[in-house]
């Protein structure tokens, strides 16, 4: 016979057991963590649509206009060098960690070093120095120190505010 969980006191009433107490309140803890989850995504996912949006509003504003009469448009992608003099400047610290953000949320997991160089990469953004990838290892070390990501050991960087239930990660508090 299956139990139900349920057990009869003295009077005949019903009780829970234990088990089905804790097992109600893991099942309340990964729901309350997925709702987190789900709503990072939901803030990222709603930029998306913004800029979306945003482009389109340009494009059918300009769509009339001939070659001559289009307006000159600001890049608005993060800076891929500045330079000063003869010396060439990385990006700032700001523009590579939120191109790191926007590529921890759509991945959904933690991302390591080598994974952050290629997307890095693969957004146009080249760093430079002797040692690349120990320049965006120091970006992403500040990073940690400055409270916007957090590295979790043997799964790589994560938004140190959000929780990530697999490393028993609560997310910073604030």
């Amino acid at each position: 016979m299956r139990s139900t969980g349920c057990r009869s006191d003295r009077n005949g009433g019903a009780t829970v057991s234990h088990d089905a107490v804790e097992i109600a309140r893991a099942l309340r803890e990964r729901i309350a963590a997925r709702l987190k989850e789900l709503e990072a995504e939901k803030r990222l996912l709603q930029r998306q649509l913004d800029e979306a949006n945003q482009f389109l509003d340009s494009a059918e504003r300009y769509a009339g206009l001939g070659p001559d009469e289009m307006p000159e448009l600001a890049d608005q992608s993060p800076r891929k060098h500045a330079q000063v003099g003869n010396r060439i400047h990385n990006p700032r610290r700001s523009e590579v960690l939120d191109v790191v953000a926007r590529a921890i949320s759509v991945a959904g997991r933690p991302m390591k070093l080598r994974d952050i160089q290629e997307v890095i990469r693969a957004e146009g953004i080249d760093l430079t120095g002797t040692n690349p990838t120990s320049v965006l290892g120091t970006m992403l070390w500040r990073g940690t120190q400055d409270g916007s990501l957090v590295n979790l050991k043997g799964l790589g960087y994560w938004p140190a505010r959000l929780p990530y239930p697999p490393a028993n990660y609560a997310g910073l508090s604030g």
